[in-house]
């Protein structure tokens, strides 16, 4: 299953990961279409982040606290989605914590990196999540 991640004027395809994390997949999905401002994360590394984002989800799945460029993550108590773009270990300012990763974009991860660089810079930008059209 995928679904698209507008980013500013950029668009990703985001494969959801429904084997491992099929509860919060579900619920991303049950939300959609969502729209936010990202910001950048503070204490995380690079990821860009839009919150509140509430999936009703109580589950931590797929644990992850060392993600990887192009993953997609659900941090079910701060209710936000991270989308990271480059080094990154999920972090509060007690340590690192687990989150459900719940996708993958799996290309132009380099129009990514340069958008997060961007958002540190500049500012927020507007974030879109849809259903992905056949």
């Amino acid at each position: 299953m995928r679904i698209k991640l507008k980013l500013d004027k950029l668009e990703f395809s985001v494969a959801l990961l429904t084997d491992v994390a099929p509860l919060t997949c579900c619920a991303l999905v049950d939300a959609l279409p969502i729209e936010r401002q990202v910001i950048h994360a503070m204490w995380s590394g690079h990821q860009l982040i839009a919150t509140p984002i509430d999936l009703h989800m109580t589950t931590l799945e797929n644990p992850i606290a060392i993600p990887v460029p192009g993953d997609v993550l659900y941090h079910q108590h701060h209710q936000e989605i991270a989308i990271v773009y480059g080094e990154a270990q999920f972090r509060e300012p007690i340590g690192p914590v687990y989150v459900t990763r719940v996708g993958r974009i799996e290309c132009d991860l380099e129009a990514l990196a340069s958008l997060g660089e961007r958002v540190q810079l500049e500012g927020a930008k507007h974030l879109e999540l849809c259903q992905e059209k056949a």
